[in-house]
Order: structure tokens, then C-alpha cells, then sequence
């Protein structure tokens, strides 16, 4: 008589038909606090997400920013004489007109400076004031950039100061910049940098006499 082999779980004595051998199931494990609290904040992070794009999109709804534009009303070039050491003695005023467009934004000035150049190369610069701008209001500025400076003038440059000279027109880059901060309502946003070029071609004038013809400027706020 056929005797089967003894199983590893019974006793060596048991003779019986042979015992197919258990089975082990997999149960699933109930989820971990951690598994859940991570979830949880997933959800709570893109639920902030989509909270706080509608939020922008509300206050860009209501408040409508505009860019803040310049303009130059009038220029004049009275001094502009280049020394063979590039040395460059300069006398140049303008009147520019600063823009709030915007009906429910005003703006905080903290600083401001205008700066010129020529040729790529700025000659000189002049602060100033500082002041707190309304909704929808122009603001005028006066800088006079005058004096004497040390310009290390390429080879280029000196060549286009040459012929601008004898043609009797000067191209002349007048930069403002600023730190400004953006009132909406009661909040007061974080201070932003404000760049904005003005391209000036002016003649040089006798100091007696600045009334020549000059052609009102937009110039280019490529920053705020």
C-alpha cells in the first residue's frame, strides 16, 4: 500500500492521503495616518492654488493696471564740447511729463534719478524728488544735467560725436529710474524698479536762446 511522504506540519507517525499544502492570502492593509495626512495636503495645497490665481484674476478685474507712461514735453542742448583727454563739458534740461493712467492705482515715488547718455556711454546724471502720485494724474519733472565729467569714450564713440557735431544734431539717451510701490485701496504692494528710456535728438543751442522748435517725445517705459 502506498504510504505518502510525511508533511513538515504532522507528526513523522501520520500515514493518511498527503495534505495539500496551505495557503498563504495577501490582505490589504488598512492606509497609515502618514499615507493620509499626506494626502490631505496635497488637496489643501492646490485647492490654495486655484484659490489664489481666481483672487489675482478678481483684483486684476477690478483694479485694471496700466503701465505708467512718460513723455518729453521739451529738451534743450546748450553745452556739449568734447576735450581731446575725453573730457566732456555738457549742459543739457528737459521737461518730462510722468503718467498714472490708472483709476484705482496710485503710485509711491521713493526714488528717482535721471540719467544721459551718448553713444552708450553715460556723461552724467541728476537725482530726483521724490513724491506720491494719485489716480490718474500727471506728474511734471524738470531735470538739468550740467557740469563736467571723464568719459572713456571709444574710438567709435568719439568718431559718432564728431560727425553729430558737424551735422549739428546730437542723439542723446535720457534714462529715469526709479523704486516705486503701488497703492491699491488700503495695501501698499513691495517696491518695483522703474526704467524708462526717452531717444532725444536735440541740436546744440546758444545758452541766450532755447526756444528752438522741439518735437514732443514718447518715450519708452520698458520696466515697472
Amino acid at each position: 500500500m502506498y504510504q505518502s511522504p510525511p508533511q513538515p506540519h504532522l507528526s513523522s507517525n501520520y500515514f493518511g492521503p498527503s495534505i495539500p499544502p496551505q495557503q498563504t492570502y495577501q490582505t490589504h492593509q488598512p492606509r497609515t495616518f502618514h499615507c493620509c495626512l499626506l494626502s490631505t495636503a496635497i488637496k489643501l495645497f492646490f485647492t490654495f492654488c486655484i484659490s489664489f490665481a481666481f483672487a489675482i484674476l478678481i483684483l486684476w478685474l477690478v483694479f485694471r493696471p496700466h503701465k505708467l507712461l512718460l513723455t518729453a514735453d521739451h529738451a534743450s542742448l546748450t553745452t556739449f564740447n568734447l576735450t581731446p583727454s575725453s573730457t566732456l563739458s555738457h549742459n543739457l534740461s528737459a521737461l518730462l511729463s510722468l503718467q498714472n493712467p490708472n483709476k484705482h492705482i496710485r503710485v509711491f515715488y521713493d526714488w528717482l534719478e535721471a540719467d544721459a547718455f551718448f553713444s552708450s556711454h553715460r556723461f552724467s546724471f541728476v537725482p530726483l524728488p521724490t513724491f506720491f502720485q494719485p489716480t490718474r494724474n500727471t506728474t511734471t519733472l524738470h531735470p538739468t544735467i550740467a557740469g563736467t565729467s571723464s568719459v572713456p569714450l571709444t574710438v567709435t564713440a568719439v568718431q559718432d560725436f564728431n560727425k553729430a557735431k558737424q551735422a549739428g544734431l546730437f542723439s542723446i539717451d535720457l534714462w529715469l529710474y526709479g523704486r516705486i510701490r503701488y497703492k491699491f485701496g488700503s495695501a501698499v504692494t513691495r517696491r518695483y524698479g522703474l526704467s524708462a528710456k526717452c531717444v532725444l535728438r536735440l541740436p546744440l543751442l546758444p545758452a541766450i536762446n532755447t526756444s528752438s522748435s522741439f518735437t514732443r517725445t514718447q518715450c519708452d517705459v520698458v520696466d515697472y
